[in-house]
C-alpha cells in the first residue's frame, strides 16, 4: 500500500486484534509494547501465550467487538472472516476505526512497517505490501549496519534537547546546535573518551550558544562588590 510513514502514539489507545496466529500475535505484541490497551479475539486465543496489555478473548469476532475501538487489526487464516470484519469496520459511523489487514494490506487503512530499534532510533522498511519477510530481512541488515555508538550519542542528545529548546531562543542557532551534536566530532569524542566527557562537551556547546537574558526594562544590573564598597 502506498501512504505516509509516520510514528503513532499509541499509550492507552484501544485496539482489536482478530486472528491470534503469527502474524496477530506479533503485531498485538508490537502494539501493546508501545502502550496499546489490546484485545485478541480468536476462537483458540485460550491456548495463546498471554502478554503483558493483551486481553485474549477465546470466541469468535461480534460486531460488538469494535465499540470504542481505535484500531482493528484483522490477521485470521479465512478470508471470509477477514472480509466480514472489514465489512463491519466499514458500517462504523465516522470516525471509523482505522483497519489493517494483514491478508490484503491495499484494503487497510494503515500498514506495519518492518522496524528495528538503534538506541532511540527506530530503523524502518515498508515493501509496498510485496514482502514483509524481506522488509523484516532488510530492516534488520540495515539496523545491524548502523554503528551502535550512534545510537547512545543520539540518547545522550535527546537528555540535553530540552535544554536546547529552553535556553536558545533562535530557531536557526538551534538547528547549528543540533547538528554539531550530532557531528562526527561527536561521534569520536564518545568513542575516545566515554559517555561522561560527551555529556560534559555537549553541555559545554549549550552553554556557548544559550541565548543572553535581557533585564527587564527598568531594572537596575546589580552593582559590583568595588562599587558597592566605593
Amino acid at each position: 500500500m502506498s501512504g505516509l510513514p509516520m510514528m503513532l502514539s499509541l499509550a492507552g489507545v484501544p485496539v482489536l486484534v482478530v486472528g491470534g496466529g503469527a502474524v496477530g500475535t506479533r503485531r498485538a505484541g508490537r502494539m501493546a509494547a508501545a502502550g496499546a490497551a489490546v484485545r485478541v479475539v480468536d476462537p483458540s486465543a485460550g491456548g495463546l501465550p498471554g502478554a503483558a496489555g493483551v486481553e485474549l478473548v477465546p470466541r469468535g469476532f461480534e460486531a460488538a467487538d469494535l465499540d470504542g475501538v481505535r484500531i482493528v487489526v484483522v490477521a485470521t487464516a479465512d478470508a471470509a472472516v477477514n472480509e466480514a470484519v472489514a465489512a463491519a469496520v466499514a458500517t462504523r459511523p465516522e470516525p471509523r476505526p482505522w483497519l489493517n489487514r494483514a491478508d490484503e494490506a491495499a484494503a487497510g487503512d494503515l500498514g506495519f512497517m518492518a522496524a528495528n530499534a538503534v538506541g532511540p532510533m527506530t530503523v524502518a522498511v515498508d515493501s509496498g505490501g510485496a514482502s514483509a519477510g524481506e522488509a523484516r530481512k532488510l530492516a534488520g541488515e540495515l539496523a545491524a549496519s548502523v554503528d551502535p555508538d550512534r545510537g547512545e550519542l543520539l540518547g545522550a542528545v535527546a537528555r540535553v534537547r530540552p535544554l536546547v529548546r529552553g535556553l536558545v531562543e533562535d530557531p536557526a542557532k538551534r538547528r547549528e546546535l543540533l547538528a554539531a551534536m550530532t557531528s562526527p566530532e561527536a561521534l569520536a569524542r564518545l568513542k575516545e573518551e566515554g559517555p561522561a566527557a560527551l555529556d560534559a562537551w555537549l553541555g559545554g556547546l549549550v552553554g556557548r550558544a544559550r541565548t543572553p537574558r535581557r533585564l527587564a526594562v527598568g531594572v537596575k544590573p546589580a552593582a559590583s562588590d568595588a562599587e558597592r564598597a566605593g
